[in-house]
C-alpha cells in the first residue's frame, strides 16, 4: 500500500518527531516508542518545545527529547560577549582536525569557554510525524525553516485541524490511547518492538485509560497489553485499595485470590512482527467454585472471544487539507 505506515517508514530518509505543546504522558510515551524503534535504522530526532517535567522521568529515553528542531547546521556563538570586539574569524584543518580561531581586536579580551554556545539550525529530514494535538497551532516547531518540502503525517486519537497552506496525512483513529494506535502502526510497518519500546507503550496505555477504567477501552486494548507484556514490557504498579474512598465505618476487604487450573497452558511469546496476522483463542480457564450447601457443585467455563485486528483501512492515512476543514 503506497500510503500505508509501512511505506511511509520505508521511504523516509530521516525522521523528525514533533510533540505538541504540553503533551500528556501517552503522547510522549508513544512518540518515544517510535523514536527508539527507528533509532537503529534511520536518523531520527524527537522534539518538544515544552520542557519534560518530573512526571515523564519514568519513560525510557526521555532524555533524548530536544527542544529545537535544528539538526543540519552547527552554529557557534558567544553569550554575553560584545561581537564588536571580534577582529576576524578564521579556520584551518591540521592533521585532519578542524580548528576555528576567533581573533579579538587589540586590547579586547577573547571570549572564555563559559560563553561558548553551540546550537543547530536547519532541518535535515524529509519526513515529519506529529503526535497528538488538536490543531497545527499546537506544534510551534512547524515554523522551523526548511520544513516546507517535507512530508507530514499525524498520529493521534482525533483528527488534526490544520492551516489551509499545509497538507497533512493522518493515521488518527478513535482509540483508547495514542500508544495503542502506535502499536498497531508499528506492527503493520514491521518495526522492532523491544522491551524498552513495549514498556513505554504500556505506560502510555495505562495513563490514557486511567488503568483501563476509560470507556474507550476495548478488547483490543487488553490484547495489545498482553502482547506488549509478552514482548518484555513492564507494567506500572497498579493502584491498591484506597481506604479513604470508603464511607466512614466501612472496612475495605482484600480482593479475593483467584485460583487457576495449573493445567492451563501458558501463552507463548509473540514477536512484534507476528501481531498483524495474529489471532488468539484463549484456553478455557477453570475457576474453583465457591462451596455452597447444595448436593452438587457446578463449574462454569468462560470462553474468550477471538479479538481481530483493526480493518486494513485503519492503517491507511487520510489526507487533511486546511481548506477542507471548517
Amino acid at each position: 500500500m503506497e500510503n500505508s505506515f509501512k511505506s511511509v517508514i520505508e521511504n523516509a530518509g530521516s525522521v523528525l518527531i514533533f510533540l505538541p505543546n504540553n503533551p500528556n504522558l501517552d503522547q510522549v510515551a508513544s512518540a518515544l516508542a517510535l523514536y527508539i524503534s527507528l533509532g537503529d535504522s534511520k536518523p531520527t530526532q524527537i522534539v518538544s518545545v515544552s520542557p519534560m517535567t518530573v512526571s515523564f522521568n519514568r519513560l525510557i529515553s526521555v532524555d533524548k527529547i530536544s527542544n529545537s528542531a535544528g539538526n543540519k547546521n552547527m552554529v557557534i556563538g558567544f553569550d554575553n560577549y560584545d561581537a564588536n570586539g571580534i577582529e576576524r574569524v578564521s579556520y584551518d584543518i591540521v592533521e585532519n582536525k578542524f580548528k576555528l580561531t576567533v581573533i579579538p581586536k587589540s586590547g579586547v579580551n577573547p571570549p572564555h569557554e563559559g560563553q561558548v554556545k553551540i546550537s543547530y539550525e536547519g532541518v535535515n529530514a524529509d519526513t515529519v510525524i506529529l503526535f497528538g494535538g488538536a490543531t497545527d497551532a499546537d506544534f510551534p516547531q512547524l515554523s522551523t525553516k526548511g520544513l516546507e518540502p517535507t512530508k507530514m503525517y499525524h498520529i493521534g486519537t482525533q483528527p488534526l485541524v490544520i492551516d489551509p497552506s499545509r497538507v497533512v496525512f493522518t493515521f488518527a483513529q478513535p482509540m483508547a490511547s495514542a500508544s495503542e494506535l502506535t502499536f498497531f502502526l508499528m506492527n503493520e510497518a514491521q518495526l522492532p518492538i523491544d522491551s524498552e519500546t513495549a514498556t513505554n507503550l504500556l505506560m502510555g496505555i495505562e495513563h490514557a485509560t486511567k488503568n483501563y477504567r476509560s470507556e474507550m477501552v476495548t478488547a483490543d486494548t487488553f490484547e495489545v497489553t498482553a502482547s506488549l507484556i509478552r514482548m518484555g514490557g513492564r507494567r506500572l504498579a497498579g493502584e491498591g485499595v484506597d481506604k479513604t474512598k470508603f464511607p466512614q465505618g466501612a472496612i475495605p476487604q482484600d480482593t479475593p485470590n483467584k485460583y487457576l487450573d495449573e493445567s492451563v497452558v501458558k501463552p507463548q511469546r509473540v514477536e512484534a512482527t507476528d501481531f498483524a496476522d495474529f489471532t488468539q483463542t484463549s484456553e478455557v480457564v477453570k475457576k474453583e467454585s465457591i462451596p455452597v450447601p447444595k448436593p452438587e457443585e457446578k463449574k462454569e467455563e468462560d470462553e474468550a472471544e477471538v479479538v481481530e485486528n483493526p480493518p486494513d483501512e485503519w492503517l491507511q492515512p487520510k489526507v487533511y487539507r486546511g481548506t477542507s476543514l471548517g
